[in-house]
């Protein structure tokens, strides 16, 4: 997902890492190694103050709401619907009869007092409750949870290769110099 010259990377691919278990990964925000079984070189854990312009360009742009305030809400808020069906998928789905709260929730690397900020948006399906685009500064650094991912981006148009392709980029490598060995080989009998 590119917004404003970054490729925001779907939370569902990193959902149940605590921040303690992404921190290992990503600690000083840039990322290298895996995450379970996830690779997350090359990609950035974002901050806080990354969320707040993620969050500022996906719901009522340019209005520059999120630098100053930590949460915004509205009821039935198109730009909130569309940010969790049209741009990220849901992390975590929740029924009350026929109704469904759809949430994309991320842990960022933010710390304040030993705990970590959640950063979220939740479209409520009832018609007078309210759709927000919040932050809670109080998680838990020890929690994982299958309905919570985190927030990583990296520079639009970047492609990091993945570790098969790497392997492969060896092999052909390898074989080359093998190549080269063989021929030279041959020359000096």
């Amino acid at each position: 997902v590119i917004i404003d010259g970054k490729d925001w990377r779907q939370l569902t691919e990193t959902t149940d890492a605590s921040w303690l278990i992404a921190n290992s990964s990503c600690g000083s925000g840039r990322c290298s190694g895996s995450i379970g079984d996830v690779s997350v070189d090359g990609w950035t854990w974002a901050s806080t103050d990354d969320l707040r312009g993620l969050f500022d360009a996906l719901i009522k742009p340019g209005t520059a709401q999120f630098p100053t305030v930590a949460d915004y809400s509205a009821a039935m808020d198109p730009d909130i619907a569309n940010a969790i069906g049209s741009v990220f998928a849901p992390t975590a789905l929740f029924k009350l009869g026929n109704f469904t709260y759809r949430e994309v929730r991320g842990l960022t690397r933010s710390l304040s007092g030993g705990a970590t900020t959640l950063a979220y948006l939740m479209d409520n399906p009832f018609p007078n409750g309210p759709d927000i685009a919040g932050f809670d500064a109080a998680y838990p650094t020890n929690l994982g949870s299958p309905g919570t991912g985190l927030w990583l981006y990296r520079p639009a148009g970047v492609d990091v290769p993945e570790p098969a392709t790497l392997a492969l980029f060896g092999l052909g490598l390898a074989g080359l110099g093998f190549m080269r060995w063989r021929a030279v080989a041959r020359r000096t009998q």
